[in-house]
């Protein structure tokens, strides 16, 4: 299976299809820290008229690449090559932005500072989707987004799972005008973020 590939983290592609159906419509598409290509692949299989352009390492972007061939979408698919830390994401480039299980590993500043470049990225009416591990606001369940925050802690020096309210914030506070959690029946919602029309 595709996901299996993604060095980082595992969601059945079962899970795909929801930032896809949020995509449609939306001509170009950043899929940052790209991994295997799952999130934008499901966006360019269910849209025609997507091109997609995978941020990721080098080396990285050598196995997206034969996925999106694997796919038959690699001729609307493009790279962009670098550190999703310090790479160029240029501005208002872009009607849409995928984090498919980015945040959790980057840890707070990291992810804060990086919403303020993806708004940047982002062309006016676009949007920011976040596919993550998700507890509640009380940090009580569900069981695998607050167990993955031990695993976080544990395993890395920054890497925590984050609230809605914690997402709500951040992305308001990078620019965002609606901040919304979607059930797309797994175990956390998808987080989409609008930027303002104007």
């Amino acid at each position: 299976m595709l996901w299996r590939a993604n060095p980082r983290g595992a969601w059945p592609r079962r899970s795909a299809p929801a930032p896809a159906r949020t995509a449609c419509g939306c001509s170009r598409v950043l899929d940052v820290a790209c991994g295997s290509g799952i999130w934008g692949i499901a966006v360019a299989e269910a849209d025609a008229a997507a091109r997609i352009t995978g941020q990721d390492f080098p080396g990285v972007l050598e196995t997206t690449k034969r996925y999106y061939e694997k796919h038959g979408v690699a001729a609307r698919c493009d790279f962009l090559s670098g550190d999703l830390r310090t790479v160029d994401l240029g501005s208002a480039r872009y009607d849409l932005a995928l984090l498919g299980n980015i945040v959790h590993s980057e840890g707070e500043a990291a992810s804060r500072a990086l919403f303020h470049r993806i708004f940047r990225a982002l062309r006016p009416g676009g949007r920011i989707v976040i596919l993550d591990m998700i507890p509640n606001d009380a940090r009580s369940g569900p069981p695998f987004a607050v167990m993955f925050a031990l695993n976080m802690l544990v395993n890395t020096s920054a890497g925590d799972t984050y609230t809605f309210a914690e997402y709500r914030a951040w992305l308001g506070e990078a620019g965002f005008a609606s901040v919304e959690a979607i059930d797309i029946g797994s175990h956390s919602p998808m987080i989409l973020g609008v930027k303002s029309g104007v």
